[in-house]
């Protein structure tokens, strides 16, 4: 992943997966020249100040530099009506892309673990998620020229802890992650280990599910990535597809062109199948979420965007 002198920026909560990122990006590329990122999201101020404590102190003792970065989390989400959760996502990626560029660096690391990995995939599950079923991605471009790296996904949080109290290194413990008002929450305190329970092995199995999704998932890409270079799309090449490729190339077509990756505003089904009609001049515009616009002109299908 790393040649061993690059500059790294490090998403750092001072809890226990990302204070082991750190150990283990230090210990396995020591030249790394690594900045730690700290996200105050204004949400918890009597646990944040000792959060910053073990930030500054890893950071001396690591020989790295920080950044203390707050967050309008609350007055975000409310703006944007999406989530507390969405908006800090949001936020932070769009700082660590910004401060990425700013600095130069072409890496961005995140403490993800094979536990949010299978969180993730259940939460994309109870969404009806087809095309995302696959867990957290390995990694993520957030620009032309930065990429976000996940090099804990094969780690459960207990290996994690293990490690972590086995040589001593004190950590935080965010008192949110245990609050089952969060979806997220609610699949790892009740149904992981109702899960575990039953079948002992489940781990194993549902990785090799999402291994399988994930290559399924990028033979379709594959199969469909010359109708999606350019911005519009053409109609009589996509129209002659089966229904389901159809589908599959608009979905990818809209992910690609619009910010829908970055959005609550989710592309459902329905808007899909708006979508497809128009190859079959059914009607000549759609409206979908986001601001966004498709119109059928002159054998293409345009977007357009509405602020």
């Amino acid at each position: 992943m790393f040649n061993g002198s690059e500059t790294v920026l490090c998403s750092f909560s001072a809890g226990p997966d990302s204070v082991y990122l750190l150990h283990h990006l230090k210990e396995k590329w020591p030249k790394l020249n690594i900045t730690l990122i700290y996200f105050d999201h204004g949400l918890r101020d009597d646990e944040v100040g000792f959060e910053k404590k073990l930030t500054r102190d890893y950071a001396k003792l690591f020989n790295c530099s920080y950044r203390i970065k707050k967050l309008p989390v609350k007055a975000y989400s409310e703006k944007n009506a999406c989530s507390i959760e969405t908006a800090g996502r949001q936020l932070r990626r769009r700082f660590l892309t910004h401060y990425a560029h700013f600095k130069g660096c072409t890496h961005v690391v995140t403490a993800h673990h094979q536990d949010d990995h299978f969180e993730t995939f259940f939460l994309q599950l109870l969404r009806g998620s087809q095309s995302g079923l696959q867990g957290i991605k390995q990694q993520t471009f957030l620009s032309s020229t930065v990429t976000l790296y996940r090099p804990l996904l094969h780690l459960s949080k207990q290996e994690i802890l293990q490690v972590l109290d086995s040589r001593k290194l004190p950590y935080s413990i965010d008192s949110t992650n245990t609050d089952t008002i969060y979806t997220r929450n609610k699949i790892r305190q009740t149904l992981m280990p109702v899960l575990a329970e039953i079948e002992p092995a489940f781990r194993r199995q549902l990785e090799k599910t999402i291994v399988y999704q994930q290559h399924l998932q990028s033979e379709l890409d594959a199969s469909i990535a010359s109708y999606i270079q350019q911005q519009d799309l053409n109609q009589n090449e996509v129209k002659l597809l089966p229904e389901f490729l159809q589908k599959h190339t608009i979905l990818r077509w809209l992910q690609k062109w619009t910010d829908f990756k970055d959005s609550d505003k989710h592309i459902q089904a329905v808007h899909i199948e708006n979508v497809r009609q128009l190859l079959f001049k059914a009607r000549s515009k759609v409206q979908i979420p986001g601001g966004y616009v498709v119109q059928a002109k002159q054998g293409k299908l345009t977007l357009l965007f509405f602020s």
